[in-house]
């Protein structure tokens, strides 16, 4: 029989290293089978040439690599480093190297992926917690190799190491190399004895059997325990097409609205322009691989290609030049920014796009914090600066462009056209880590308690009730305000101010805004109930938004939220410019 197995092995002839996208190309593992017995895998890939698998013999296999460390000096020898595994005695089949190379040190097995694999496609490493991955930066693919490179051996459990290659990436390099993919594998394990190995041991303490693809050895090492093992081999078939490395000489061309012809490489123009839905950017705002520059809507890609040359238009499109998309540019790339084509003349260009909204909400609160922190500074001889009360400051935005700011970012993102509840609830998280995580809720409290000397207690609702970042803000804009508006003085008349501020204590215009902002932020598009409904009407009422005309489409809500927020700091600052 040429597959042959017994029973107490069925886990082994069923076994497959291929899982999803990913093969497992080496694994050495101790792992646990159904019934709690322990049972050692350990398996290498081999590249060979097609016609050497009808010589393989599994009874002569040895699937452990020999590998020539610590070499002895000899003046008459010089070292070269090498791995092979044993297969079988026939030419090509006897030193044969291994897709994965190991060593031993001590109780120590290491395992690396052949550097010529990696260096084929250009692979760079990437560290994780218990990981060595490597990823294709170029594509990017990232995760093309995966491994645990060590294995630790503590009598007698082998602690789990593998290594595994996305499916495309090796069999590309088979074709490459012209090869034929196999695995060579043994499996160990010490059974009780029961029904099967009394069959197949009889009278005897020795059992073995070879078939085609497998040799079986069956030991008894006591009345009750038998020790297995099964060697043997695995062809693995991937198919015979190349996915990365043919040369494919036939120009992508691609039909844009606006030309009648096909747009190549060859025929794309400057000053020539077509037109695209901001929501291409989706899926380089969310890897942060990309760089994406909102203003413009360009796009780039490490130092392999980029998307430039382009503008904003109107409320969420992108105007490209077709000369610099087609210049150097991937085909695939060209072809997922062909996917969000529109026609110029449905655009329309007299509205804002998100970015514009972005970089006026955020100066309108750089200039808030900046004025903050002077009238702080020229009545009590501080030196605040605008990063000490908002965790941003010009030097920095200016310098390393305004919406590079972590917390800036993801408020410069595309708002999907038909944009959801969920999306929208998402956005205002966004915003509120931008516009109130941000107050350095330490420096208000010391601001309040020790320059302005205002008591908290005064204005606490109930003895437990907390004041945090917003609270803390809006007492020291009234303090501020009852001085514009008496003409006390910030530092000397401190006392008259406090006693005005516990009767003339109101809830600022922003600070109204930004609770709105915090009430969204703590709803959940899955929430249900009245409780949830009358909070989101309340929030936007707040905001000037009239809940019932959103027909599923959060969009202009959305929109409006950052124009609110905008006039409200712009109005804050021009009141506190007043001093």
């Amino acid at each position: 029989m040429e597959n042959w197995f017994p029973d107490i092995f069925a886990d082994v002839k069923n076994f497959s290293p291929i899982e999803r996208e990913y093969i497992y190309v080496s694994e050495l593992n101790t792992h646990e089978l159904q019934s709690g017995i322990n049972s050692t895998r350990d398996y290498q890939t081999l590249l060979i040439n097609p016609e050497l698998i009808e010589h393989i013999k599994p009874d002569e296999i040895n699937q452990t690599s020999d590998s020539s460390v610590r070499p002895a000096y000899d003046e008459n020898y010089e070292y070269e480093g090498e791995s092979t595994v044993f297969v079988t005695r026939v030419e090509g089949l006897d030193k044969v190297k291994p897709l994965v190379i190991s060593w031993e040190s001590a109780n120590n097995i290491t395992f690396q992926i052949d550097p010529y694999f990696l260096l084929t496609y250009g692979l760079t490493p990437r560290l994780t917690e218990t990981n060595i991955n490597w990823d294709d930066l170029s594509k990017p693919q990232m995760d093309v190799v995966q491994s645990i490179p060590k294995s630790v051996y503590d009598f007698p459990i082998y602690s789990k190491s593998y290594v595994k290659i996305r499916k495309d990436y090796l069999q590309d390099y088979l074709m490459l190399k012209k090869k034929t993919l196999i695995q060579v594998y043994c499996e160990t394990r010490i059974l009780p004895l029961n029904t099967e190995l009394e069959g197949l041991l009889g009278q005897n303490r020795f059992f073995e059997k070879t078939t085609k693809f497998s040799h079986f050895r069956i030991n008894k090492i006591s009345e009750n325990e038998i020790f297995t093992e099964v060697t043997g081999f695995r062809q693995i078939k991937l198919g015979n097409n190349i996915p990365f490395s043919k040369w494919d000489r036939k120009e992508k061309a691609h039909y844009w609205s606006g030309y009648k012809d096909k747009i190549t490489r060859l025929n794309a123009k400057h000053w020539d322009y077509v037109y695209v839905s901001d929501e291409v950017l989706g899926k380089y705002e969310q890897d942060e691989n990309y760089s994406v520059c909102p203003e413009t809507g360009g796009v780039s890609y490490k130092n392999q290609w980029s998307v430039t040359r382009c503008n904003r238009i109107g409320r969420n499109h992108i105007e490209i030049e077709l000369f610099k998309l087609y210049e150097g540019t991937p085909n695939e790339v060209i072809s997922y920014w062909n996917k969000y084509q529109v026609d110029k003349s449905k655009i329309d260009e007299t509205k804002e796009n998100i970015a514009e909204r972005s970089k006026k909400l955020v100066f309108s609160y750089l200039r808030f914090g900046e004025l903050l922190a002077t009238i702080l500074n020229d009545n009590f001889g501080l030196k605040l600066s605008s990063q000490d009360l908002i965790k941003i400051n010009r030097k920095d935005l200016n310098y390393y462009a305004w919406y590079n700011n972590a917390s800036i970012k993801p408020i410069t993102h595309h708002l999907a056209h038909t944009l959801s509840k969920d999306a929208f609830l998402v956005r205002q998280k966004k915003l509120h880590l931008f516009l109130v995580e941000n107050l350095v809720e330490k420096e208000l409290r010391n601001i309040l308690k020790n320059i302005i000397r205002v008591d908290l207690d005064n204005f606490k609702k109930s003895p437990s009730e907390q004041f945090r970042s917003i609270k803390l803000l809006n007492l020291i804009l009234n303090y501020i305000r009852i001085s514009n508006e008496t003409g006390l003085d910030l530092k000397n008349d401190s006392g008259e101010i406090n006693s005005r501020l516990v009767n003339d204590y109101e809830e600022m215009e922003l600070m109204k805004l930004l609770e709105a902002l915090n009430i969204l932020r703590q709803l959940d598009s899955h929430q249900e109930g009245s409780n949830s409904v009358q909070k989101l009407i309340k929030a936007f009422k707040s905001l000037g938004i009239d809940s019932n005309e959103i027909t599923g489409n959060y969009l202009t809500a959305c929109e409006k939220i950052y124009d609110k927020l905008y006039i409200g700091l712009r109005n804050t600052s021009n009141s506190l410019n007043e001093k």
